[in-house]
């Protein structure tokens, strides 16, 4: 339930870094107009809508096929979900020009598509580790990831005053 927990607060509080500071960092460090604002900032979250469909598809595949079994199946797509964000917000930090849009670019197709595997991974894992208990995990889980969305951007404000 720890786990699960967790990783419910981190899957909030980076796609809220991500939707409420985006086109700050696109207008303050990439140096683009804000008619390109709108276009940057979809690049994310249209990823991430078209992945999550394919992830879950995959996912469903993976069960039928009994290739690997529910908890497997939950760890492998939450690390991809891990690793991928990680690794997107840390190449963000070396995009500091306007020449490097594209980097920014690159980075943000990969958070999109990483994100949107902790749907299969950790979202949908309390019905297969713990059918009995999955409505409270989810209500505990969802108090924290409250939480998490209300802590991110007073974080982030601390963060860019500094």
């Amino acid at each position: 339930m720890r786990v699960y927990v967790a990783c419910q607060f981190a899957y909030v509080y980076t796609g809220t870094i991500m939707q409420g500071f985006l086109p700050t960092f696109i207008r303050d460090e990439l140096l683009q107009p804000l008619s390109m604002d709108g276009t940057i900032t979809l690049i994310p979250f249209g990823t991430m809508l078209l992945m999550k469909s394919a992830f879950c598809l995959l996912s469903k595949r993976l069960n039928e096929s009994d290739l690997l079994n529910p908890a497997t199946r939950a760890k492998c797509f939450q690390f991809i979900c891990s690793i991928g964000c990680m690794m997107a917000m840390f190449s963000l930090g070396f995009v500091s020009s306007p020449d490097r849009v594209w980097i920014g670019a690159l980075s943000l197709t990969v958070f999109g598509h990483s994100i949107a595997a902790g749907i299969p991974g950790f979202a949908v894992s309390t019905q297969s580790l713990s059918p009995q208990n999955s409505a409270i995990i989810t209500q505990i889980s969802t108090v924290v990831g409250v939480l998490a969305g209300v802590t991110a951007p007073m974080v982030m404000w601390i963060i860019m005053t500094l």
